[in-house]
């Protein structure tokens, strides 16, 4: 790797943390020989707040990677299975392997979009948990409310809601938790919050469920730098807000100059898009590859259970990452 390198392969966000992040990560830098406040109380608080729940409701974890584990191993025993529609994000599969849970994958359409009526149909006695990426990755497509409802109320099992990339279209169900004692909603601050360094999620939930969640983790399960840059961006929400505008003035852009370039590209309600190749005849796993010898990294989606071998996945950059994909998918496209 080169330190001019391009990295649109993690669905980060281009946009730096607050003024008021930074500022607070700088005042605690002095105090982290003590440790961190006990799950994470004046966080959840905050959070509370942020989604009109209350903090009883809440947990948070190190990143929503660490919380989607948590939700297996305290909620999913041997002989249970763990329903995963897919495409989707990889870790509800790898969390469930690396636990020995029994995991089911449900196959999107040619669309790659879901059918709920399939998803309650292929929902047996043995399914215990449901992960529903909304919007989805690598996707970027949703879900709309009524549908989720329909799920939810239907399933003899927990569903989860993983919404970490709420903060880009501000869809949530976040509101129903009190309603449905099987709705779980994931959050992150990677995304919207432009934090995935640091590495801070969170779970919305009945209080019951959340009390019996919150006994199994680990009592400084996050550090005080993540707690205080996330309560410190909680409190910056205008700041993030106009970053992302920004952002998707740019994911608008860049849609559009790859849909004139014969690319299919999916609607997308996140900071990323998922883009097709089928059309120009190539192969998603050798256009990363070409543009990987260019410095410039996107996401082969081909790998992924469920995608085809024409689709690749790419982060919205700021105004001159998105330039350079640009320049190099069209020179690659060209000699093809």
């Amino acid at each position: 790797m080169h330190d001019d390198s391009i990295f649109l392969n993690q669905s980060e966000s281009f946009f730096p943390p607050s003024p008021k992040v930074l500022q607070a990560i700088s005042n605690i830098l002095s105090k982290v020989n003590r440790y961190p406040q006990t799950q994470s109380e004046n966080l959840r608080h905050k959070l509370a707040e942020y989604t009109k729940t209350s903090p009883s409701q809440i947990i948070v974890g190190n990143g929503s990677d660490d919380i989607i584990e948590l939700i297996i191993r305290v909620l999913v025993n041997s002989d249970d299975q763990v329903l995963i529609p897919v495409p989707s994000f990889p870790w509800y599969w790898y969390a469930s392997k690396n636990l020995n849970k029994n995991h089911v994958f449900i196959y999107s359409d040619r669309e790659y979009n879901f059918n709920i009526n399939s998803i309650l149909e292929n929902i047996s006695s043995s399914v215990k948990l449901i992960f529903i990426a909304n919007p989805n990755n690598p996707t970027g497509k949703i879900i709309k409310r009524q549908e989720l409802i329909k799920l939810i109320e239907n399933s003899n099992c927990f569903v989860v809601i993983d919404e970490c990339y709420y903060e880009f279209c501000q869809e949530t169900i976040i509101d129903l938790v009190k309603t449905y004692s099987n709705l779980i909603v994931i959050r992150s601050f990677s995304k919207g919050f432009a934090l995935a360094g640091l590495r801070i999620g969170y779970a919305v939930m009945n209080d019951e469920l959340a009390s019996s969640l919150r006994v199994k983790m680990q009592l400084f399960g996050v550090n005080s730098i993540a707690q205080a840059a996330a309560i410190a961006a909680l409190s910056d929400i205008d700041y993030y807000q106009m970053q992302i505008n920004s952002l998707l003035n740019q994911k608008e852009f860049l849609k559009n100059e790859l849909l004139k370039m014969n690319f299919d590209v999916c609607q997308s309600y996140t900071n990323f898009l998922f883009v097709g190749t089928k059309k120009l005849g190539i192969l998603a796993k050798d256009l990363v590859e070409e543009l990987k010898q260019k410095n410039l990294y996107v996401k082969d989606c081909s790998m992924l259970p469920g995608v085809d071998k024409y689709h690749f996945r790419t982060s919205v950059g700021n105004w001159f990452e998105n330039e350079m994909i640009l320049t190099q998918l069209n020179i690659a496209t060209q000699f093809k």
